[in-house]
């Protein structure tokens, strides 16, 4: 964000920590299936 003349998220109302730009994507179930199954499989 330092990079650009816009803000990605509004941190004076959420704060730093709390914004996540990818929060209300919905994904296929399938990639939510790898991706449980590659954290499985790192532990």
């Amino acid at each position: 964000m330092k990079e650009q003349e816009f803000p990605i998220c509004d941190t004076a109302e959420q704060g730093k920590d709390t914004c996540n730009v990818y929060k209300s994507l919905k994904f296929p179930p399938e990639v939510y299936e790898r991706i449980a199954s590659y954290y499985e499989g790192s532990r």
